[in-house]
This record gives C-alpha cells, sequence and structure tokens, in this order.
C-alpha cells in the first residue's frame, strides 16, 4: 500500500497558495507518535466505508495519510466522528459502523473494538474503566466497562445527544433535538436533572474559570435562533446567554471550541465566530469569514492557538485544510480525507 506524505515548512506547519495543494510521496514506515502530532478525523463518504485518520508528526514535520489502515491492513470503517485519547489509547467513534476502534495513540495499532451501539457520536472517559457514549439514534446514553470493551447499562435520555462534559463530578450531555442539557450522576448513572436553554444544544466546553459554555444550532428552517450560554455547574444556573444568534447553513450554529488559555470561544455559523468569555456582545464581523468555502471541521491547537478548520467542498472529493494564527491570518492550506471533520492535538 502506497502512503501519501506531506512535506511541510520547517518554520511553519504548511506555507502555500491556497490553489496549489502540496504534493504528495511515497514514504517508507509509518510514523510514531512518540514525540506527539495532530490526529485528523475524516468521516469518508456516508456508507461508503472510506473513513480515515490522517496523522502529522510534530517531530519530523511530516503528514501521513490512513495510518489505522496502514497499520492494521484494514478500514477504520463509515463516519469517523470523534476521538479522543486516555492512558496512551485513542478511542475511535465511528458512527455508521457502530462502534468504537481502540488503537495504541503512538504506533497506531489496533487494541480491539467497542460493539454494540445503535449511531455512536461521542466517548466520554471518566477514568481507566468507566466511559460513557453518546448517540445520535438511540434514546441513551451507554455506559461502557473499558477493561471487558461492552456495554453494561444504558441511561435513558430522549433525543440525539452529542457532546459531554465531566465538572463537580456531573456529566453535561447535550441534546441536538432538545431545549436542555441532562445532568447525569457518574456514581449512581441515573439522570439527575436538567437545564433549559433553547434548540439543538449540540457542543459543550469548560472555560478558566469552570464555567461550562454550550452552544445551540437553532434552525434556520423553522426560524429558530441560535444561542451561546455559560452556566455555573456549582448551582447549574444560567449565568450568560447570547440569543438570537442568526443560524446559517445547513447545521446553523455547531462545533464550539475553545483556545489552550480557555478564554477564547470559536465556533462554526457558516463564518467562524470568536468570542472572548469575558465579552457580553457578538462582535459584528466574523473572525474568519467563509467566503465560498463549505467550513466543516475546526479544531484550535492548545499551544499554539492556531485555528484549524476544514473545507468540506462538496462532501465528496477529499477537504481542504486551512491554519489562521490567533488574529485570523492565514498560514497555510493542505488537503486532507473526505469530509474532515475535527482534529485532536496530541501533546506528549
Amino acid at each position: 500500500m502506497i502512503r501519501k506524505l506531506l512535506f511541510v515548512s520547517t518554520i511553519i506547519f504548511v506555507f502555500i497558495s491556497c490553489e496549489k495543494p502540496p504534493a504528495a510521496n511515497d514514504i517508507g514506515p509509518l510514523p510514531s507518535a512518540q514525540q506527539g502530532g495532530i490526529f485528523i478525523l475524516n468521516e469518508g463518504g456516508f456508507n461508503n466505508g472510506n473513513a480515515s485518520l490522517t496523522f502529522f508528526d510534530f517531530q519530523k514535520q511530516t503528514m501521513t495519510d490512513d495510518v489505522f489502515f496502514n497499520a492494521n491492513n484494514r478500514h477504520i470503517g463509515d463516519v469517523l466522528q470523534s476521538m479522543t485519547i486516555y492512558n496512551g489509547l485513542a478511542y475511535l467513534v465511528v458512527n455508521n459502523s457502530k462502534k468504537i476502534e481502540i488503537i495504541d495513540a503512538t504506533t497506531f495499532l489496533s487494541k480491539g473494538t467497542i460493539n454494540g451501539f445503535n449511531s455512536p457520536r461521542y466517548i466520554l472517559l471518566i477514568n481507566s474503566t468507566k466511559a460513557y457514549v453518546s448517540d445520535l439514534y438511540d434514546n441513551h446514553i451507554a455506559v461502557v466497562d473499558l477493561p471487558s470493551k461492552s456495554i453494561i447499562k444504558k441511561i435513558p435520555c430522549a433525543g440525539a445527544t452529542e457532546q459531554m462534559v465531566f465538572i463537580n463530578n456531573k456529566i453535561y450531555v447535550t441534546n441536538t433535538l432538545q431545549k436542555s442539557i441532562y445532568i447525569i450522576d457518574p456514581t449512581t448513572d441515573l439522570l439527575m436533572d436538567s437545564i433549559k436553554l433553547s434548540y439543538g444544544p449540540n457542543s459543550i466546553v469548560q472555560d478558566s474559570s469552570n464555567k461550562i459554555w454550550v452552544l445551540c444550532s437553532g434552525s434556520k428552517t423553522n426560524n429558530i435562533a441560535a444561542g451561546l450560554y455559560r452556566i455555573n455547574p456549582n448551582n447549574d444556573s444560567v449565568e450568560f446567554a447570547l440569543n438570537g444568534i442568526n443560524p446559517t447553513g445547513i447545521f446553523g450554529a455547531t462545533k464550539l471550541c475553545v483556545d489552550g488559555t480557555k478564554s477564547q470561544l470559536f465556533w462554526l455559523n457558516t463564518d467562524v465566530q470568536s468570542m472572548n468569555i469575558n465579552d457580553t456582545v457578538l462582535l459584528s464581523t466574523p473572525f474568519i469569514r467563509a467566503f465560498k468555502n463549505n467550513f466543516y471541521g475546526l479544531g484550535v491547537d492548545p499551544r499554539t492557538q492556531e485555528v484549524y478548520l476544514s473545507d468540506a467542498i462538496d462532501f465528496a472529493q477529499r477537504s481542504n485544510v486551512y491554519i489562521y494564527n490567533s488574529q485570523g491570518g492565514n498560514t497555510g492550506v493542505f488537503k486532507s480525507g473526505i469530509n474532515t471533520n475535527g482534529f485532536y492535538f496530541y501533546y506528549k
């Protein structure tokens, strides 16, 4: 199998014109993630079974396509939705294949599979033995026993559950078909409460003050505004609400991220919007304008504060990934896989 390698600048990650994608070259052995790197998640085409995982090596300043296939001689599956790393293991949530692939985060070699899901979306690792998995269609949160790689129970949560955070010994769960987020007690695995926000909570982050921020997509079709909310996890009160955001694009407002200082928020709403956690109003000018780009994936490097954006183009060809500095200046672009939807920054 010929592997594709992308050579990049030794000064910055990539510095090429948007019109001229970097050349691919044949390489030998797979890289190692020993020094850390960026995992780039590529969904592939729905029902095509061609999801892939791209890896950028910090030490060598090189990029390798499809490291999962090259390490294991098989494809990841259909629609790579998300990933997280815990204790040296990477958990790859493969949505339409109804499974989670586990690999060594350094060698990319398979360490097993967790099956039995309906349409898994995100995994939240609680400790070395327990995890929660959200699901698009199951109306439950799955509780996973990590040593046995099995689902041991399910917590009823009506709707389409998405991202989760673990704060103050409580699990906060977003749900794109509701107007509230759920709160789960991880000791009893019972639904404790909910917090009313607005339609379509889809992404959630923790800031430098340990407050929770939730982005609600809204609905352009149903004329429902998007919203951004700050929650105090000490009393589960809504402290701040940015209501009335006009949801644009196919998915409305999505992909809420926070930078490495946990003080600057970013999200997609056709353009890239940004707001400091201490601001009270949204700037009238987007942080990055989409123009003709179809922005689909968003990530912020926690060390360099660089913003990574994928353009899915037509959802059929390989995505473009653009890099911007913390001031919004474009510093490079490269080709990734089909439908790049996210980035995982792995620092050792």
